[in-house]
Order: C-alpha cells, then structure tokens, then sequence
C-alpha cells in the first residue's frame, strides 16, 4: 500500500534534499507547499496574505496527496509541520483514511542550520534559486512559532 512521508525540521534544514532523495527510493511524488507558491506568486508578492495563502495551498496539495495514494503513488510531504498542532493534524488526515505514514525528522546543530541559511540566502540574491529570502522578519517568525518535535513524533531522524 502506497504511504505518506511526512518531513519534519526547521526552515532551511535540508527538506526538500531529503524530499528528493526519498522520492528516488521510494518511487515517490514530492509535493512542496513553497514550490506551489513560488510557482505562482513571485517572492515578494505575498506580504500578509502569506498565511491564508500557504493555508489554502497546503489544503489544495493534502486533495492531491490522498487521490495520489488512492492511485497507489508513494506521497511526500515537504512543508515542515513546524507546529504540534500541524503534525497532529496531518496524522489524524492519513488516520482517517487509513494511509500508512512515515514522519521524518531533519535534525542538524546550530551552527550548520545558520550556515544554510547564508548559503540560501546568498543563492537568492544572486538569482540562482527560487526561494523566499530569509530575512530578520521571517526568521523571527519562524522561532515565534516552531515547536520541535519530540522524538516520539517521529520514526527516522535524519542528521545531514
């Protein structure tokens, strides 16, 4: 029976990296809340509307997830699940039409989290990535509302 990856971590973890490699082994599609966004807004045009926005994305690609896996296509989620409330709600989903799930954990120190920040950001402002800039704002926001996983939420921690 085709499952759900679900990916836990911070932002500029190693997600989506971690996202395409599970996709080559487990012949999986990876659906991405940020790509959907970027894809159809530019990066600085969502300003407020972000969070009614990602909420309405992140509805949409839950839709495509579960006709995916009723077609027996192996799904990953790479969107962060950054609150307690976010990776209940996403296992009380795949619960409730009996879809298996794995919850992946990316797990990195201090350190190497803020030097992929950088790295990020520099590719952005250099035009070689499309992805949202971490500013002062964004990382603020992140720390307001990230709530690390306990390790009995998870079933593979990941150290890149």
């Amino acid at each position: 029976m085709a499952k759900i990856h679900l990916i836990y971590g911070r932002l500029c973890s190693g997600k989506t990296t971690l996202a395409k490699e599970l996709a080559a082994l487990e012949k999986a599609v990876v659906l991405s809340c940020d790509e959907l966004m970027l894809a159809i807004f530019p990066e600085d045009g969502l300003g407020n509307s972000y969070e009614q926005i990602s909420t309405r994305a992140k509805e949409y690609l839950w839709k495509k997830a579960f006709e995916m896996n009723a077609a027996g296509v192996n799904v990953i989620l790479d969107w962060g699940f950054w609150t307690k409330s976010a990776r209940e709600d996403a296992l009380s989903r795949c619960r409730e039409r009996n879809i298996p799930f794995v919850r992946h954990l990316i797990d990195i120190p201090d350190e190497e989290w803020h030097r992929r920040i950088e790295k990020r950001n520099q590719a952005v402002r250099l035009g070689l990535r499309q992805d949202y800039l971490v500013d002062e704002g964004l990382y603020k926001k992140f720390f307001s509302r990230y709530e690390a996983p306990s390790r009995d939420e998870v079933d593979a921690v990941h150290h890149e």
